[in-house]
C-alpha cells in the first residue's frame, strides 16, 4: 500500500477489529437489503411484509426502544399525578388539624379571661372586707348579686357625735 492510494477492501478488512466484522453486514447485503424495500419485494425467509410494527416487535411491545420511553414518560406522569393527589389530601387534613387547633386556643383563652376576671373580683371583695374589718365597720358582703355591703348589726353604728 502506497501512501497516495486507497487501501483495497482485503485490507480495509484486516484494519478493522474482528468483532466489527462479525456483526457488520458486508456492503453487498447492505445493497440487497436496500433494494429490497425500494422494490417493495418481499424478503424470502419471511415470507411475508409486515403491516405494523407489532408483528415486527413479534409481540413484545417493550422491545422497542421508543415505546420504552414513552412507557417511562407515562409512568413517571402517573407518579406525579398520584403524588398530587396524595399531597392534596394530607394538606387539607393539615389544614383541618391547624383549624381545630387555633379553636381549641380562643377556648383556652376564653377560659382564662374569665378565670382571671373572677379572681380579681375575688380579691377586690376580699380587700374591702379587709379593710371594714380594719375599720372595725358593721358591714359585711352580700351573699347574692349585685355584691353590696349592708349593715349586719353586729357593731354599734357609730354617730357623728361621738368623735
Amino acid at each position: 500500500m502506497n501512501a497516495t492510494a486507497q487501501p483495497s477492501s482485503d485490507e480495509r478488512d484486516q484494519m478493522r477489529a474482528p468483532y466489527l466484522q462479525e456483526h457488520e453486514p458486508s456492503l453487498e447485503e447492505s445493497l440487497d437489503d436496500a433494494a429490497d424495500r425500494l422494490s417493495g419485494e418481499e424478503d424470502e425467509a419471511d415470507g411475508e411484509i409486515p403491516s405494523s410494527g407489532w408483528e415486527t416487535l413479534e409481540g413484545n411491545l417493550l422491545a422497542h426502544p421508543r415505546a420504552r420511553y414513552w412507557l417511562q414518560v407515562a409512568g413517571f406522569y402517573l407518579i406525579c399525578g398520584i403524588a398530587c393527589v396524595l399531597w392534596t389530601y394530607h394538606f387539607s387534613s393539615q389544614t383541618q388539624q391547624l383549624d381545630r387547633l387555633e379553636r381549641q386556643l380562643k377556648d383556652i383563652r376564653f377560659r382564662s379571661l374569665f378565670i382571671s376576671s373572677e379572681l380579681i373580683k375575688s380579691t377586690h371583695i376580699d380587700n374591702i372586707t379587709q379593710r371594714v374589718t380594719d375599720y372595725q365597720l358593721p358591714l359585711v358582703p352580700a351573699t347574692k348579686p349585685p355584691y353590696q355591703l349592708i349593715d349586719s348589726g353586729q357593731f354599734p353604728v357609730p354617730s357623728p357625735e361621738a368623735k
